[in-house]
């Protein structure tokens, strides 16, 4: 406990130097590591000087089976009610992973409980498939957290960052777990990834070609062999 409130003051200070530099490019956030590795006192005061700085917040949230046990054996409720239940939820928050919430099959009680926690709340999700997807363990389900109206960012979470495999295994595990070929379609992962991820750090600025923007461009050809027939190019290229 100690050290924590020590490294977050070390954070602060570190935040308050590096912060804008670079024309603007760099920007900081508070990265408490995890809901069952911080002390509650310890997410409050994180809490307290991130909104007095006006700082965003990610955490590492319900991402473990094991941390669900945890959690509810120390506070009596999941990760996300926790949290919840800490006021530590709000849309300058993102829940990292935030696989094992209420409705998962490993988790049980109300599908809609946790999710509308999130919801409620405006905190984001972040999503790295691919971390997961080698431990056998998927988001149930993405279409889910997208109906409940939750601003879900997809982004890179392992070595090599490749955010068109990650954009490819949300797509897939996506399907699998809905057990649907309907949803998540293509364009809701695309989306995701760009606009999802931009509006999770308050950036509407990032993540689209607009005018008054900030968005670097990528151009992909998709002439070439191996994507086949484009019918959907945004498909083609998650595909």
């Amino acid at each position: 406990e100690e050290m924590g409130m020590a490294l977050l003051q070390q954070a602060l200070r570190f935040a308050e130097r590096q912060r804008g530099k670079h024309d603007g490019r760099v920007q900081v956030m508070l990265n408490p590591h995890a809901v069952d590795n911080c002390s509650p006192a310890l997410l409050r005061a994180t809490l307290t000087e991130a909104r007095a700085a006006d700082l965003l917040i990610q955490i590492h949230t319900a991402q473990y089976a094991y941390e669900v046990t945890l959690i509810r054996e120390r506070y009596g409720d999941t990760p996300v009610g926790h949290l919840h239940n800490l006021g530590f939820l709000g849309p300058d928050i993102i829940l990292g992973h935030c696989i094992y919430i209420t409705g998962h099959p490993d988790v049980g009680g109300d599908p809609d409980r946790d999710l509308k926690l999130i919801a409620d709340a405006g905190s984001s999700v972040a999503h790295s498939p691919l971390p997961f997807a080698r431990m056998g363990e998927a988001l149930y389900t993405l279409p889910r957290y997208l109906d409940h109206g939750i601003t879900v960012g997809i982004g890179c979470d392992i070595w090599p960052a490749d955010i068109i495999a990650e954009m490819r295994l949300a797509w897939f595990l996506g399907k699998h777990t809905n057990r649907t070929a309907e949803r998540p379609t293509a364009m809701e992962v695309f989306t995701a990834a760009t606009v999802g991820s931009a509006n999770a750090l308050g950036r509407s600025d990032l993540g689209r070609l607009a005018e008054g923007t900030l968005a670097d461009v990528v151009c992909i050809d998709l002439s070439r062999y191996h994507f086949g027939p484009v019918l959907d190019p945004v498909r083609a290229l998650i595909t």
